[in-house]
């Protein structure tokens, strides 16, 4: 048959003699294309079920394919038949659901595994998927160095890291309670930071502006109840077995000023580490005398299971090169107060405190650079270096006797100095029988010497 070409006029129609009975091509013998246009009012309409309703209809520019009536689009097959490919893609999937839902897409022919938003587009409703993962590891970002979430909202566990080296965050009904940071085998000169915080500030600033590399407060709102509480709390532990090659830190801080300009150094405090104390309502009921507990800004305890320390607070001056300076002093007292009176009452206090916790204090001897020790021997008796005994702070001994005008026999040094008297100077001791009279008491380890004093009127 030769190709015919018919021109039809605005008022005609091609139809078919019969309805339903005849096809416009086979599959064996398909039409190459069909061209639809409708002018101004759309693109040309097919239209299904002898109806006006079901359609497909291209808006008169033919960017736009309206599938009026139809309800649903599936394949002819389950799991057979692609939306777009990977050459060629879709730009994008718009969905809405109207007042219900933004619109949904469903996985696995269920409803109960999709993905659906909000009727505002706000919220993303993941119903059914219990886990996320990237085709390959390692390969995929949440978000980006410009474009990223605001908040992260969870109940289990964050994991970052490989198997090998991880850190984990174990979370509680509303905050992170554990972080858990695991490295299998450090390498040579590695570190295994358990939170590591670096704090830049950048150009510019503000001199009562304030920097924190890490911030911590513990909160205990009214009716709030708890057995300890602390601000912060940190301690290293080692499991038999395991080796510390060098040094352990239950907690390190350190103060590092590279600043060469005088004008540009701190003028305030310049501290290690630093202890506040401040309790501004009613005073604790806490005191040694009552066989409780302490109050002080700064404490170091040793536990009842520890091995002996050298020291339970110590001093340490580190340093070989030749420009170290010379520390004024190892442990100093001082008060920054403008009201006077309000100080310190000791300077170092050894005094046992009744039945309370410092009932085992021991000895507590003050020793010097050369080996020189001040000793506490009984009440208001000191011996320091084992020659100087006292009853009046570390003054000299004055101890008064009734000598009847006589001068003082050995029995009546002994007496007055205490047995086990040491060699040199003791003391003085007065006649309570005659108030002019003194003497100078002298000891070279087995007998006593005196000199006389007359009191000049």
């Amino acid at each position: 048959m030769d190709r015919k070409i018919f021109n039809l006029s605005s008022t005609l129609s091609i139809e078919p003699l019969l309805n339903a009975l005849y096809a416009l091509g086979s599959t064996t013998k398909n039409l190459l294309a069909l061209y639809l246009d409708n002018g101004v009012t759309d693109g040309g309409a097919v239209f299904f079920n002898a109806g006006t309703t079901s359609f497909l209809k291209s808006i008169a520019t033919g960017l736009t394919l309206d599938i009026g009536g139809f309800t649903l689009v599936e394949p002819n097959a389950d799991a057979t038949t692609a939306l777009g490919s990977a050459g060629k893609s879709f730009k994008w999937l718009q969905l809405d659901n109207g007042g219900t839902d933004g619109g949904a897409v469903f996985f696995n022919t269920v409803t109960t595994s999709f993905l659906k938003s909000s009727t505002d587009g706000l919220t993303l409703d993941v119903g059914g998927f219990t886990t996320f993962e990237p085709a390959v590891t390692n390969t995929t970002d949440l978000g980006t160095n410009l474009l990223r979430f605001k908040d992260i909202y969870g109940i289990g566990k964050l994991e970052l890291g490989s198997a090998a080296g991880r850190i984990s965050i174990a979370s509680g009904p509303y905050m992170a309670e554990k972080i858990y940071v695991e490295h299998t085998a450090l390498g040579a000169s590695e570190y295994l930071n358990g939170l590591g915080v670096y704090a830049y500030t950048k150009t510019g600033g503000n001199a009562t502006a304030y920097a924190r590399a890490i911030r911590g407060a513990l909160s205990l709102e009214s009716g709030a109840l708890l057995s300890e509480a602390y601000g912060a709390y940190f301690s290293v532990s080692q499991a038999d077995g395991s080796k510390i090659a060098d040094h352990a830190y239950g907690s390190l801080s350190q103060v590092s000023l590279a600043e060469t300009d005088l004008a540009d150094l701190p003028t305030g405090m310049v501290v290690g580490a630093l202890g506040l104390y401040s309790v501004s309502g009613t005073d604790p009921a806490i005191g040694f005398a009552a066989g409780t507990y302490f109050m002080a800004a700064l404490a170091g305890v040793v536990g009842s299971e520890s091995k002996a320390p050298h020291a339970v607070v110590m001093a340490i001056l580190q340093g070989d090169s030749a420009g170290d300076l010379k520390v004024p002093a190892a442990f100093k007292a001082v008060a920054e107060r403008s009201t006077a009176g309000k100080g310190f009452d000791y300077g170092l206090d050894l005094k046992q405190e009744g039945a309370g916790l410092c009932d085992n204090i021991n000895v507590a001897d003050i020793r010097g650079l050369k080996g020189n020790i001040l000793k506490n021997l009984a009440t208001d008796v000191w011996e320091a270096n084992g020659i100087l005994k006292s009853t009046v702070g570390i003054q000299t001994v004055c101890a008064s006797v009734n000598l009847s005008g006589a001068v003082p026999t050995a029995a009546q040094c002994g007496a007055a100095f205490a047995s086990g008297a040491v060699a040199g100077f003791l003391g003085v001791i007065s006649d309570s029988s005659d108030a002019t009279k003194s003497y100078a008491i002298f000891y070279d380890g087995a007998n006593f010497f005196q000199a006389a004093f007359t009191k000049t009127v």
